[in-house]
């Protein structure tokens, strides 16, 4: 008989919530605003942008307001980012970066996205005393804290 103890229990929830953190920003970095049709999914994060009214709007409209309502989200999506590490290795004489280490603001666990200037990488999370931690990989490209990385990687003046 095999016993569940407190770190096996975190270990699952955490790796739950790194696969719903990369998961849910695979999806929000691959939506496209043009090529939504009615009926089609749409993330959450950008669904809280739309108004109360949106499913009784007509087809034209909706596609106004989801156009604006990508606008709004991509505008203050990095402001869910509390710290911003980078790591590189000085190459003959310049600093290449490796990857930038966004830390989340989730108001719980300890979330963590590391990417190169590709939007490749790995979700990583961890209770606050560092037990259960556990990835996710992602490939996120097209979300807007690529714009977060591209600015580090601009102020660490990497080529």
């Amino acid at each position: 008989m095999t016993e569940t103890t407190d770190t096996d229990t975190t270990t699952e929830r955490m790796r739950a919530l790194a696969q719903y953190v990369g998961e849910t920003m695979n999806r929000e970095a691959e939506f496209d605003p043009n090529d939504w049709e009615p009926g089609d999914e749409i993330p959450d994060a950008i669904r809280e942008e739309l108004g109360s009214d949106f499913n009784t709007m007509t087809e034209e409209d909706q596609k106004d307001a989801l156009g604006l309502a990508v606008e709004s989200w991509r505008e203050h999506e990095s402001g869910g980012v509390l710290d911003i590490r980078v790591e590189a290795s000085l190459v003959d004489g310049s600093l290449i970066v490796n990857r930038v280490i966004l830390v989340l603001d989730t108001g719980g666990p300890h979330v963590e996205v590391a990417l190169d200037d590709r939007g490749r990488g790995e979700v990583t999370t961890y209770d606050w005393f560092g037990a259960g931690r556990t990835t996710y990989p992602v490939s996120i490209g097209g979300h807007p804290l690529m714009g977060v990385v591209e600015y580090a990687i601009e102020a660490c003046g990497s080529q």
